[in-house]
């Protein structure tokens, strides 16, 4: 704690600096003639705090893509989403982030499937709690929000890193409307329909939203079928009714099916020969289908204050299998095998999974008038999951005197049922004109009951590998509860009506679980771990400069980290399980700015810097196998310290059906990062350049555009099974033509 007080007091200092030019630059900005003819920056509405309002007078750090973003941009996926925002990462997992996708905020993250996210992601509200659900398409997004720092107060646990608040287009009850865009390019094509109808002038409306996005096969495979790619179909409908003249109600069900494929896993070796093709016979291949259902009441009091009525019910089916390895990849293992006399054994190289998750939510909250000095929101939230997953393993071999039949089956089938309860607050007050005090709690009630089952078909198979203290766990039941207290506090002086500093220290919390896959009798796999928990420190400020032109946003922040859950290594049964890593922390800062800069000229970037290090791990697993060693010290996996991105554009009037034209050229870049906690398998800082260029009018438009133009080379994942390094490659060059429609 005394170095984080010593570098908060540097950096205050530096903020305070930082501030008094900037308002000194506000000042003579306002003194200039208002007759000039500038282009000043949209405002932006945030509902970050479960009231509207202006992003600029919100006390926490926020990226916001709006629907033109969005497009812009070609961000149809959380994938590219996550990808696009300082200090906010997306990856992981041994085929890329399809089955165990890793999402990290300001270096708090988790890619472990069995455990619940450190990162919340909420579509209209509605909570989206488990992992297979991270790469869903977006669908007639209005505007994404991406908060940083814990969200417990307001959004409850499994916040810690921040959220992603989706915010989709709402039936329009005063005008009939619609789109229809095409993206089609070198990687798939991708077709939005939307259509917006109303029922009852000014009171009904029902609108319907469509997605298919294809992309087909790109990797070629030497001795099965090709893969990489996806496909996804996506729809939504929702339907705006007013059963008074004070009420609203907004119903939808959102449905969703993906087909999900490998990008292509090779060695190391092929990698670096810059081979294209892969050897797996069977890649990894799968589907998650999933259905939301949404209801909203919202009831507006004749004080200006309303009460709101939410309730949620999701369901999420996921299959996957095939071959995570390339062929050979553990011939090593299989001689050894055949040499005990396990004639022609072959080592499966996956594991199959299936998973089915259940939630039912509902929320009640009473936001008073903005108008006042003290305003404030209260709530009642509740929810009821329950989670069904099933783990294969196995391998086969020709009949020997060694092991009878001819290979063997495993299935890890386990039940978690969780019941989750809060009530919360959370309140600003106007202590003078200038200075403002906020401060919120929730208090939480947590439980969980599991239950593992465990068969298999092969006696002999077992009592020759699983035998003493390596003996599976054939059945197990368990259960916690736990009550939680996520507060947050803090203070925001407007220095004036353009310029504004905060700081704030808040909390999070992440539930506790259970092991779902192999456990063992002799008990040194534990079958639970610990809730996880971190107080974040944070300094920031926003500003407005040179009369609107200009709009900044930055702050610092210390995130003190306990029971981290992580994987370790069980030197006993050589299992990688979910335990508490003691102590980890992170600290750093993100500035992200927009301007206007006349003549047709804008410009926005971004930068974020974290460092995140685990301070007390000292059972990690060891890269390949062999052991476990103390990761104490080391840098988070998949954490790059620093991200940013860059963009300039320009636009003219090509006078041509009134049409504006506008190109763009824009830079993302992520710094090193490792993909073991061992920090010895790294991917170097690269960066992405995109561009842009097209012209659109009321009613149609036409886009030419590229990603990642220079045909950047980088690796998403990298595991060591322990007979060499496998990897898989992101995305190379892709360009294509966007049209669109609109009436």
């Amino acid at each position: 704690m005394p170095v984080f007080k010593h570098r908060l007091l540097r950096s205050s200092a530096i903020f305070a600096t930082m501030l008094a030019s900037s308002t000194a630059f506000a000042d003579d900005t306002g003194k200039k003639d208002d007759t000039q003819n500038q282009v000043l920056l949209a405002p932006i509405s945030v509902t970050a705090q479960k009231r509207e309002e202006d992003v600029q007078d919100v006390p926490i750090s926020i990226d916001v893509r709006s629907e033109d973003d969005l497009n812009a941009k070609q961000i149809h996926s959380t994938t590219d989403l996550l990808q696009s925002s300082p200090n906010a990462q997306f990856g992981g997992g041994v085929s890329g982030a399809a089955y165990t996708p890793y999402i990290a905020v300001r270096g708090v993250g988790s890619s472990e499937v069995d455990s619940d996210p450190s990162v919340g992601m909420f579509v209209d509200g509605i909570p989206v709690t488990d992992a297979q659900s991270y790469t869903s398409g977006l669908l007639d997004m209005q505007q994404v929000e991406i908060l940083r720092g814990p969200q417990g107060t307001l959004y409850g646990r499994n916040t810690l890193g921040g959220s992603v608040n989706m915010t989709t287009n709402k039936p329009d009850a005063d005008a009939l409307s619609g789109k229809v865009q095409v993206d089609a390019g070198t990687r798939g094509v991708r077709t939005e329909v939307v259509g917006n109808a109303p029922i009852t002038k000014g009171k009904s409306a029902a609108r319907l939203a469509v997605s298919v996005d294809h992309a087909p096969n790109d990797t070629e495979n030497d001795t099965g079928k090709d893969t990489g790619g996806h496909e996804r179909a996506q729809g939504r409908f929702s339907l705006l009714t007013a059963p008074g003249d004070s009420t609203t109600m907004t119903t939808s069900i959102e449905a969703q099916t993906q087909k999900l494929r490998d990008q292509g896993v090779k060695t190391l070796a092929d990698y670096q020969a810059d081979r294209d093709s892969i050897s797996v016979t069977d890649p990894f291949h799968g589907t998650s289908q999933s259905l939301l259902a949404r209801n909203e009441i919202v009831h507006e009091l004749g004080s200006g204050a309303t009460l709101t009525s939410l309730t949620g019910a999701r369901y999420q089916k996921t299959e996957f299998d095939g071959s995570s390895s390339p062929d050979g990849y553990f011939a090593t293992t299989e001689a050894l095998m055949q040499g005990f006399g396990v004639t022609g054994y072959k080592h499966r190289t996956s594991n199959p999974y299936e998973s089915e998750f259940t939630q039912l939510s509902q929320e009640f909250r009473y936001t008073s008038p903005e108008q006042q000095a003290f305003r404030y929101v209260v709530g009642l939230y509740g929810d009821l999951t329950s989670t069904e997953r099933t783990y294969g393993a196995g391998n086969s071999w020709d009949s020997n005197l060694v092991l009878t039949g001819t290979g063997v089956d495993l299935r890890m089938k386990s039940t978690t049922d969780s019941r989750s309860l809060a009530a919360f607050g959370d309140a600003s007050y106007d202590l003078t004109e200038a200075l403002e005090a906020f401060a919120g709690l929730r208090v939480g009630y947590d439980s969980k009951d599991f239950e593992y089952r465990m068969s298999h078909n092969n006696a002999s198979y077992m009592a020759l590998m699983f035998t003493g203290a390596t003996s599976l766990m054939e059945s197990y039941e368990g259960s916690l509860d736990k009550v939680y207290t996520t507060p947050r506090a803090g203070l925001r002086y407007k220095f004036n009506d353009d310029n504004s500093v905060y700081g704030s220290v808040s909390q999070g919390y992440k539930s506790g679980g259970f092991n779902a896959s192999m456990l063992f009798s002799n008990g040194s796999t534990p079958a639970e771990y610990k809730s996880e928990r971190l107080t974040n420190y944070e300094i920031g400020m926003k500003n407005s400069l040179f009369g609107g032109n200009v709009s900044l946003s930055s702050a610092l922040f210390y995130i003190d980290w306990k029971d981290q859950q992580v994987l370790s290594y069980d030197a006993t049964t050589t299992a990688t399980p979910i335990v508490n890593a003691d102590k980890s922390r992170s600290y750093g800062g993100e500035v992200s700015g927009r301007a206007e800069l006349g003549a047709g000229w804008h410009v926005g970037a971004g930068l974020g810097y974290s460092d995140a290090t685990y301070e007390d791990f000292k059972n990690a697993p060891r890269t390949g196998g062999g052991g476990s060693f103390d990761a104490s010290g080391n840098q988070q996996q998949y954490h790059s310290k620093f991200t940013g991105n860059a963009e300039l554009g320009y636009s003219w009037d090509p006078n041509l059906l009134d049409m504006t034209a506008s190109a763009t050229v824009g830079y993302q870049y992520r710094s090193k990062f490792y993909f073991d906690a061992q920090n010895t398998m790294a991917q170097d800082g690269y960066g992405t350049v995109n561009a842009r260029i097209g012209a659109e009018n009321e009613h149609y438009g036409l886009y030419l555009w590229g990603q990642n133009l220079t045909d950047e080379k980088y690796l998403v994942s990298s595991v060591n099974y322990g007979s060499g390094v496998l990897v898989s490659e992101g995305d190379g060059v892709s360009f294509g033509l966007s049209g669109s429609l609109k009436f």
